[in-house]
């Protein structure tokens, strides 16, 4: 193209003939995409100059950062933490992040796992805007294991160890844990932005350690105060690592489906479940628990559900809980399973099954006890006995946790000297079940 451009000039020079206005534009068209091509070319080479010195910059940052922490008195002191660096006009933001490593191996932030403590591990990341919009930002990280300047507790004495972190794993802050027992004088600083706080120079010994915050409770419901027992040699840490977080309400509300208006067991109790903290019991049908907000959330069902244990299948009662009717029923059916829910404003159904009951002595107390289970019910091997006022009339609709009950009648609440004979014709099943060999299962799994 250009050759044919040159030639055409040498033509219009012999010629005395001019361009034509098409010729002149094509020409110009083409200059202008040649020399675009070069800026381009030459702009990119400058942004890319200028993100590696932003890089070398950030390694720079991060570096420096390390060095710093480095020359910490205290170990204790080298903390996770985040801070801006402003370089050469350019924004750069430093998160550092910092866990113990101990000598089992254990990695965590507030040395809180087994082992002796032996270093922190530290990763910093920089990360800024990249010149190039289509880039948006990048980020430089480094890594590196930074050792005690001295020795952490002397031959002679030990430190304590605290972390504290929520339900969601964040570190807990301003909380002054607490010391008894063991030699006087131990105190600790609040904790910081990560949950973790400190004391050395402790003598040997075993000592309580608690923390406090009003409306709080810990991962094992225990509520606020929640206290550990830790021990303390001469030469190495004890520690204790606490999940703590505000209470969260959950609320409740017992029913059968359909709704029938029966009478709740006096002595009703609710079993929560959680896969952490395991099953916690409610005595009297509370209609609201404050429990620690796993936000997995909790199963809730009625009656005392103690999980299968192999070690003591006497101490198991598996019946309330839906789920573990696994045994398909006539019509192929298995229970489902309790859902899990979390502390949601409205008040969570506790479903149960209902029988109503005839021919029954209005001067006498209502009992139901859970008896040799059948027809697929997984049974409650610790039992479970369930009191009911005197009915108002001779007949009277009863809730009663899933399961096979028998029940009795008595002149004091809870007395079991007399079986009632049930059969069909004196017991009318509100929900899925049957009456068999004298007793009444109300039984979870759909019907149909």
């Amino acid at each position: 193209m250009i050759s044919r451009i040159a030639e055409r000039l040498r033509s219009a020079r012999e010629s005395d003939e001019g361009f034509t206005i098409i010729e002149v534009m094509v020409a110009m068209t083409i200059f202008a995409l040649i020399a675009a091509g070069i800026a381009a070319g030459i702009t990119s080479s400058l942004v890319l100059a200028k993100d590696t010195r932003a890089r070398e910059v950030a390694a720079s940052v991060a570096m420096e950062d390390i060095d710093t922490l480095r020359d910490t008195s205290s170990i204790f002191d080298v903390k996770s933490g985040t801070a801006q660096r402003q370089v050469g006009g350019r924004t750069y933001d430093l998160k550092r992040t910092v866990t113990w490593t101990k000598s089992s191996g254990a990695s965590n932030a507030c040395g809180t796992g087994d082992g002796t403590l032996s270093y922190k591990a530290v990763t910093v990341t920089v990360s800024w805007t990249t010149s190039a919009s289509s880039s948006g930002s990048q980020r430089f990280t480094m890594s590196s294991a930074i050792a005690p300047l001295t020795n952490i507790n002397s031959d002679s004495t030990g430190s304590i160890l605290v972390g504290v972190t929520n339900a969601n794993g964040v570190g807990v802050a301003g909380i002054v844990p607490t010391v008894s027992g063991g030699p006087a004088g131990v105190t600790f600083p609040a904790t910081d932005a990560e949950g973790c706080t400190y004391v050395s120079g402790v003598a040997p010994g075993t000592y309580t350690v608690a923390v406090a915050r009003s409306g709080y409770v810990d991962s094992t419901q225990q509520v606020s105060p929640s206290q550990q027992s830790v021990k303390v040699s001469a030469g190495s840490s004890g520690a204790a690592a606490f999940a703590f977080d505000q209470a969260a309400t959950y609320s409740y509300q017992y029913a059968t489906t359909p709704d029938s208006g029966a009478v709740l067991p006096t002595n009703l109790q609710l079993s929560v479940t959680n896969a952490v903290s395991g099953t916690k019991v409610y005595d009297r049908s509370p209609t609201s628990v404050s429990l620690f907000p796993f936000p997995s959330g909790y199963q809730a069902v009625a009656g005392s559900y103690a999980a299968d244990d192999s070690a003591d299948a006497a101490s198991t009662c598996l019946s309330p809980e839906p789920g573990t009717w696994t045994i398909p029923n006539a019509n192929g059916k298995k229970g489902t399973a309790t859902e899990s829910r979390d502390n949601s404003q409205q008040p969570r159904r506790v479903e149960m099954g209902a029988v109503t009951l005839s021919g029954l002595d209005t001067s006498k107390f209502v009992t139901a006890k859970t008896t040799t289970p059948g027809n697929g019910d997984p049974g409650c091997a610790k039992g479970m006995t369930l009191t009911f006022p005197k009915p108002t009339s001779g007949k009277m609709t009863i809730a009663l946790p899933w399961g096979t009950w028998k029940i009795y009648s008595g002149t004091t609440s809870g007395a079991i000297s007399t079986v009632l004979g049930l059969t069909s014709t004196t017991v009318a099943m509100v929900t899925n079940g049957r009456v068999s060999d004298g007793a009444v299962t109300v039984d979870p799994r759909p019907a149909s």
